[in-house]
């Protein structure tokens, strides 16, 4: 087992934005499959740079706040309890709305993870 308190989450910035700060709580290693567990903030009015991560699957959760997603050449509205998935290769940004902060948990992925989740059948818990 692996406890991470609030607390104890590391703080940063997004690599390719470093002006949006992000807390950690998990990295590569804690998890298998897992590269990242974090959450940011973009500030009202503010995206993020359009970019793609060759090596990464990226699902987003909205926290709070909404904005927009541009994955490819689709644009999406994005507001809370919204989860937006984001493969390896897909140029992407996401958005903050004029007046309100956008503000996203996400895990980043390995791809190699993905595949074998989906090549494997569902398993059921014994009880």
């Amino acid at each position: 087992m692996k406890l991470v308190r609030r607390r104890d989450a590391q703080p940063g910035y997004v690599s390719h934005d470093p002006w949006i700060r992000k807390r950690r709580w998990l990295g590569p290693g804690d998890a298998p499959s897992l590269i990242q567990m974090a959450a940011a903030s973009i500030p009202a009015g503010r995206r993020t740079s359009p970019h793609v991560h060759e090596d990464m699957w990226e699902v987003f959760l909205v926290l709070a706040g909404g904005g927009q997603a541009r994955v490819g050449r689709q644009s999406v509205p994005l507001a809370a309890g919204d989860c937006l998935v984001v493969e390896p290769g897909e140029a992407h940004w996401l958005a903050a709305d004029a007046r309100r902060r956008l503000k996203v948990f996400y895990l980043g992925l390995a791809p190699e993870a993905a595949r074998r989740a989906q090549a494997r059948p569902a398993r059921r818990s014994r009880r």
